[in-house]
């Protein structure tokens, strides 16, 4: 009975440390522990896939603002005081009266075969 008590107890453990250390690295991958890291002078604002081995990455150092472009090539500073501005809400547009489709496509567009 003390080993049936035993091994209940260390499974409840390590389902416990394995809980706390997937909610931890949740934390650090959705950037929940950024806030929590008062007087840091350094934090990405935001980034963006460019292709599949560069990124551009908008980050903050004190009050500027900087832009780079990181690569398997290395690190490129773009712009080194951006000025952030409000992009304004634009409704999309129906392209489909301005889009010149293939023959073919057009037909499997409208949901017709010849």
């Amino acid at each position: 009975m003390d080993a049936l008590l035993f091994v209940r107890a260390l499974v409840a453990l390590v389902f416990v440390l394995s809980l706390i250390g997937g909610l931890a690295w949740l934390a650090r991958r959705f950037g929940l522990m950024q806030q929590m890291q008062p007087g840091r002078q350094l934090k990405v604002l935001e980034s963006c896939g460019i292709d599949a081995r560069t990124k551009l990455i908008l980050f903050r150092v004190g009050e500027k603002h900087h832009a780079a472009l990181v690569g398997a090539n290395g690190c490129q500073i773009i712009d080194e005081d951006v000025e952030l501005t409000e992009i304004p809400d634009v409704e999309p547009q129906d392209l489909s009266s301005v889009i010149k489709w293939p023959a073919g496509l057009q037909a499997l567009k409208s949901g017709t075969r010849s």
